[in-house]
């Protein structure tokens, strides 16, 4: 079965996934370091760039996968048009909610949603920004499967949309990540350098040339050839 499928099309389908696997890992970075020390954004970005990439693979792989279920589901949907709307036509204001331009006045009022929930929701609370985001990304990325399936072509500006909206779930996304870190960690280390000894710190990011962590209320960076010991302490492993 795999024998018949040719070469240059899995080539393409591993280039496509490991392109979005990069884009995804610094997207989400950079809504990352919004939240903790900016200033050491680009540091991670090209430090760990090919494992940041490696370990998004499998959220990009997933949500490859939740897409092409969708555009399954749309053309399954389309082909039975006949039959939803013979069900669907005694239903008062069905038609008028299905007309095109209901589906702009709905992707901005996500939008405006999402504006609004940035000033609003915070802390633990952002959440609901982070689900809200996830909606507009999924609405709009359904609208756009359904458009190429009916005229084989992408408007541009629901094109623009689809990746504003997927933009927009990635950083924050990793805003979360960074609340979550900050405020939700139940993981504490102790760590030794060459100039100080550290305990009951978190241990927000490491890479191939640094430790990023949080003693307190500072952040701190550390140069990785400096660190001589991370151990996780045990006493604050909690089985759930």
């Amino acid at each position: 079965m795999f024998n018949d499928i040719p070469v240059a099309k899995v080539v393409s389908l591993f280039g496509l996934v490991m392109g979005c696997a990069f884009i995804t890992y610094v997207v989400r970075t950079i809504g990352y370091f919004r939240i903790i020390a900016p200033e050491y954004l680009g540091f991670f970005i090209e430090t760990d760039l090919v494992m940041g990439a490696i370990r998004a693979t499998p959220f990009v792989v997933g949500a490859c996968y939740i897409v092409y279920t969708l555009f399954w589901l749309v053309s399954l949907v389309i082909d039975h048009e006949d039959k939803i709307v013979r069900v669907t036509r005694p239903i008062h204001g069905i038609k008028r909610l299905s007309r095109p331009w209901m589906k702009t006045v709905a992707l901005w009022t996500f939008y405006f949603a999402l504006i609004v929930s940035g000033f609003v929701f915070e802390g633990e609370n952002f959440f609901i920004t982070l689900e809200l985001s996830y909606l507009a990304a999924l609405y709009v990325v359904i609208w756009t499967l359904q458009q190429y399936e009916d005229y084989g072509k992408i408007n541009p500006f629901v094109g623009v949309a689809a990746m504003l909206s997927v933009y927009t779930a990635l950083i924050n996304t990793g805003k979360w990540e960074a609340i979550v870190d900050l405020n939700s960690s139940n993981a504490r280390y102790s760590i030794t350098a060459t100039d100080k000894s550290y305990v009951n710190v978190i241990l927000l990011r490491t890479s191939a040339s640094g430790v990023l962590l949080k003693a307190g209320k500072d952040i701190i960076l550390y140069d990785r050839s400096k660190v001589s010991k991370i151990e996780r302490m045990a006493d604050q492993i909690k089985l759930k």
